[in-house]
């Protein structure tokens, strides 16, 4: 990496998910990033790869609570996962009821 803000942006992107915080962390302003990013087809790779893991990590989550007894969660985890398939509110469910 070219500039010495882009470690600290991503590591912080894959821990907020948020540009606004990473920016703060790296000490840029947010237009520094994103013109970055389109400059740079390796940053902008990182940048994707850092949203993945921040993504995963609340998803993880949120699934961890919905299975805990979150009924709000459980409906919003099985409706972000509808794109994929139908069978994930029935799929969710029976594994929350298997828990309890």
């Amino acid at each position: 990496m070219k500039r010495h803000w882009q470690r600290a942006f991503l590591a912080a992107l894959e821990q907020t998910g948020s540009v606004t915080e990473s920016a703060a962390a790296a000490k840029i302003g947010r237009i520094t990033a994103y013109d970055t990013r389109r400059a740079d087809p390796a940053f902008a790779a990182l940048w994707d790869q850092a949203l993945d893991v921040a993504a995963n990590t609340l998803e993880d989550e949120a699934r961890k609570r919905a299975f805990a007894g979150s009924d709000v969660l459980l409906m919003f985890c099985s409706k972000a996962c509808d794109h994929k398939s139908g069978a994930n509110h029935a799929r969710l469910s029976r594994q929350r009821n298997s828990t309890r």
